[in-house]
């Protein structure tokens, strides 16, 4: 996760060090432009940041969402108004994803959601609109998101992605858990070329970062 400077919002960035068992070349090179030689424009240094978290995406189907906090962003106040949310009865998760159970026992509340704006979050490489659709699995005691559901529909692909949270302890942090992406499964029905491409994806090993600044007079 990474937040450019003078941005609000935090975006996912994959790292992919090996692919089919081969060391990625010129990967530390390639990591050095992205974040310590990055562009003046913020949202140029985005844009290449996003792309290269693509870079290495599975099969034919062309995306930048596929990161385990995207649908996160949906709930954010600079959003939440291209959406219409209501509750719903079905709350099965999708593609085989864990119902999620808050740790402390409270019910579970499913918020569905519906991009209602003309002018979509995402679109397609041809600049169409690609209206987003899905769930949040909320703690009914707490509010927080235990698993998202996004759903694009359209003519040229269906794409579905299913992500569980839940709360773990970072490796050597003192400070409290935090509640972390552990799993993500998705789905690609490609209508052009026929295809389907399932992957999952699962998170662990997580570290917190800080910055201590210690001033001492000369």
């Amino acid at each position: 996760m990474f937040r450019p400077e003078g941005e609000q919002r935090y975006y996912g960035f994959r790292d992919v060090y090996e692919v089919d068992r081969r060391a990625v070349r010129d990967r530390d090179e390639r990591l050095a432009n992205l974040f310590l030689n990055a562009p003046a424009s913020t949202n140029r240094q985005i844009a290449t940041i996003r792309a290269e978290s693509a870079r290495y995406n599975l099969g034919n189907v062309a995306r930048n969402f596929n990161t385990p906090t995207y649908a996160l962003l949906f709930l954010r106040a600079s959003h939440k108004s291209r959406f219409a949310f209501e509750l719903v009865n079905d709350t099965s998760p999708p593609l085989g994803l864990d119902r999620p159970e808050p740790d402390d026992g409270a019910g579970v509340q499913v918020l569905g959601y519906r991009e209602t704006w003309p002018t979509t979050v995402l679109r397609g490489g041809d600049g169409r609109n690609m209206p987003t659709q899905g769930r949040f699995w909320l703690d009914s005691a707490t509010g927080r998101v235990l698993a998202t559901e996004l759903v694009v529909d359209d003519a040229a692909v269906k794409a579905v992605i299913a992500v569980r949270f839940e709360v773990v302890d970072g490796a050597g942090d003192e400070g409290p858990a935090r509640l972390v992406p552990v799993e993500m499964r998705e789905r690609y029905d490609n209508r052009e070329t026929v295809t389907r491409i399932d992957g999952t994806a699962t998170y662990s090993g997580f570290r917190w970062f800080s910055v201590e600044v210690v001033e001492t007079r000369p």
